[in-house]
C-alpha cells in the first residue's frame, strides 16, 4: 500500500516539527489500512522515508488505526528536541567597584552622607571571569543533531593599574588606589586627595588618575581627571571633567556656568543652574534648577523637580514633578539631546542658505561664459569670473562637509522607539517633551503620569 496517496507529511522549517495531514479523497483506504496487520509500523515506515523518525508521538498513531474516522486533521506527529543555547559569561566582581553615599541619619533631618571610595591595594583580586557554558545540542524531526548557540565571553580590558592572569581567569590590581570602572575597563588609578577646598594654594588640578576633593570648589577653578572625580562640598561655577564618574555630595549651583562632564555616571545631591553631561546617566538626589542636564542613557530625579532649563536623556527620565505652578518654560528631550537638535536645526538652515548662495553663483558663471562666446571679456569680467570659480569651489567644499556633518547627526541620533518620562508628581502646563522631530506641548496639569514615545508618537498613560 502507497502511504503518499493516504498522508503527506509536512516538515517545519526548522525542522522540529513534522504535520501529518489526510490526502482529500483518501479516506476509505485510510480505513483499509487500518485493518493491516502492523499498521502502526507501515505509517511508522512511511514517516521515516518522510525524513520524520524522531520525536514520533506514537500514541496518535495507535489513535489514527483505531479511530480512523474520529481524527482532526492536521496532526503534530513529530516533535523534534531544540537546542538550549549557552548562559553568557559575566564578571563575578570581588570588591565593591562604585563610589557610595550612605545616609548616616535620617534623610529629612540633615542628609549627612558617608562617601565610600573603592580603593585597593597591589595584588588584591579585583574580578574573576565566570566562563559561559556552551549549551545543550538539540535534534530535529530527521535526528540531526542541532548545534546550541554558545554564550558569549563577556568583555572588560584590565586599564592601568590592572593585569589580568588569563590561567586563573582573573584580574589584580598591581598598584595601590582608587577603583575605577570605565565602561568595559578596570582600573587601579592612583588617587589625588585635596583635604580642603580649592584655593590659589590648590590651583587648578588635572590628574590622570582620580581626584578626592574633601571640601568645595569655588568660582572660576577646573578640576581634570582620567579616573573619577569625588567633591565632598558644594562646586560653584567651576569646571569638573572625568574619564569615569563624578560624585559631589552638596551639589552644584553653577550660575548658568558651572560644568560638569562624566565619561560615565554622575551623582549629585542637587543642581541649579548648571550644566551637566554624561556618557551613561545621571543621579540627582533632589531636584534639577534652570539647568541644562543631558545623559546617555537615563536621568533620575525621583524626588525632586525638574524646573526650568533642558534635560536630555537617551532612554528615560524619571522625576516627581516636571515644571511648576508659575509655569516656568521646561523642555524634556526624549533621544536626542538639546544639543543635537540644536545643531540639526543648524545645520539644515546652514545647507539651505550655501545651496541658495551656489545657485546665484553658477547663474553669475553661466551669464559670463555666455557673454564670453560672444566676445572677450574685459579685465573686471575676468576677474569676477575668476573669483566666481574660487567661490564655487569653496562653497561646494563647505556645503559637503556641512552634508556630511547632518548625516552623521541624522544616523547617530535617531530616536528610538521606546523612550520614557516618568513623573510621579505632576508635569505643568508649559513642559514641551521632544523626540527627534516630534514634540508636544503640556497644556494642563497632568498628574502620576508616563509619558512613552512610541511609533512616532507621544502616549500618556498613568503610573
Amino acid at each position: 500500500m502507497d502511504l503518499s496517496q493516504i498522508f503527506q507529511v509536512t516538515l517545519s522549517n526548522d525542522h522540529l516539527e513534522a504535520t501529518l495531514n489526510l490526502i482529500e479523497g483518501s479516506e476509505s483506504n485510510l480505513i483499509d489500512l487500518s485493518k493491516e496487520n502492523h499498521a502502526e509500523q507501515i505509517i511508522l515506515d512511511f514517516l521515516s522515508e518522510e525524513q520524520a523518525n524522531f520525536g514520533i508521538n506514537e500514541k496518535l498513531i495507535k489513535n489514527i488505526i483505531e479511530h480512523p474516522n474520529e481524527i482532526e486533521w492536521p496532526l503534530t506527529i513529530a516533535e523534534g528536541m531544540p537546542p538550549v543555547n549557552g548562559n553568557d559569561g559575566y564578571i563575578q566582581y570581588q570588591v565593591d567597584v562604585e563610589v557610595k553615599m550612605d545616609l548616616s541619619q535620617s534623610e529629612r533631618i540633615d542628609f549627612k552622607e558617608v562617601i565610600k571610595i573603592p580603593k585597593a591595594e597591589a595584588g588584591d583580586l579585583l574580578a574573576v571571569i565566570i566562563p559561559p557554558t556552551p549549551g545543550e545540542s538539540g535534534t530535529t524531526v530527521s535526528n540531526d543533531e542541532i548545534e546550541p548557540k554558545p554564550g558569549s565571553w563577556p568583555q572588560l580590558k584590565p586599564g592601568k593599574g590592572v593585569k589580568y592572569v588569563e590561567e586563573e581567569r582573573s584580574y589584580y590590581a598591581i598598584d595601590n588606589g582608587q577603583i575605577s570602572m570605565n565602561f568595559k575597563q578596570i582600573q587601579v588609578l592612583p588617587l589625588y586627595e585635596v583635604s580642603e577646598s580649592l584655593n590659589l594654594k590648590t590651583g587648578n588640578i588635572d590628574f590622570n588618575g582620580s581626584v578626592v576633593i574633601k571640601g568645595d570648589i569655588p568660582e572660576g577653578f577646573s578640576v581634570k581627571a582620567r579616573g573619577d572625580i569625588t567633591v565632598y562640598g558644594l562646586v560653584e561655577a567651576a569646571d569638573l571633567t572625568a574619564g569615569g564618574s563624578v560624585y559631589v555630595r552638596e551639589g552644584i549651583s553653577g550660575l548658568g556656568k558651572g560644568f560638569i562632564k562624566a565619561g560615565v555616571d554622575i551623582h549629585i545631591r542637587n543642581v541649579n543652574q548648571g550644566q551637566l553631561s554624561s556618557g551613561r546617566s545621571i543621579q540627582v538626589n533632589q531636584s534639577i534648577f534652570h539647568s541644562q542636564v543631558s545623559a546617555k542613557e537615563e536621568v533620575v530625579c525621583q524626588k525632586g523637580h525638574i524646573i526650568g532649563g533642558s534635560v536630555s536623556a537617551g532612554q528615560k527620565i524619571v522625576c516627581r514633578d516636571v515644571g511648576n505652578r508659575m509655569h516656568t518654560s521646561t523642555n524634556i528631550y526624549l533621544g536626542e539631546n538639546k544639543e543635537a537638535r540644536d545643531r540639526r536645526r543648524y545645520l539644515e538652515n546652514e545647507i539651505e542658505s550655501l545651496e541658495d548662495q551656489l545657485q546665484k553663483l553658477e547663474q553669475i558663471g553661466q551669464s559670463l561664459k555666455q557673454k564670453q562666446n560672444v566676445r572677450d571679456l574685459n579685465a573686471k569680467e575676468k576677474a569676477i569670473l575668476l573669483k566666481q570659480e574660487k567661490s564655487i569651489d569653496q562653497t561646494k567644499l563647505l556645503l559637503d562637509d556641512l552634508k556630511n556633518e547632518f548625516s552623521e547627526i541624522d544616523l547617530g541620533e535617531q530616536v528610538e522607539e521606546f523612550i520614557k518620562l516618568s513623573a510621579h508628581g505632576i508635569i505643568y502646563p508649559n513642559t514641551e517633551i521632544f523626540a527627534g522631530k516630534y514634540s508636544k506641548k503640556i497644556l494642563r496639569e497632568e498628574k502620576y503620569i508616563s509619558v512613552v514615545f512610541i511609533e512616532n508618537d507621544f502616549t500618556i498613560s498613568s503610573l
